[in-house]
């Protein structure tokens, strides 16, 4: 089952699409044109999080129960997600 969505982060840790009974697999995408994504926990910051610079994707291997956070320098930054189960 493949499901997509999209998110607008700002300044204060969202989650990102993620939860679900069984293993999965996550891509993120940041969409902005400018800005870096910072993904992490919910204590996640620009300070600590893992950047994704404007167009950049990742993917990751997810446990039942897990959530990504993701956190920006501005409001209304576009981040795509492509779940897998």
């Amino acid at each position: 089952m493949i499901s997509t969505g999209q998110v607008l982060i700002g300044t204060t840790p969202v989650v990102i699409d993620g939860t679900f009974n069984s293993e999965f697999r996550i891509t993120i995408h940041n969409q902005d044109n400018t800005g870096t994504l910072y993904i992490g926990n919910s204590d996640v910051t620009v300070s600590n999080g893992l950047g994704l610079e404007k167009g950049q994707f990742i993917q990751i291997e997810m446990k039942p129960g897990d959530f990504i956070h993701a956190v920006s320098t501005k409001t209304g930054h576009l981040v795509s997600w492509m779940k897998q189960v």
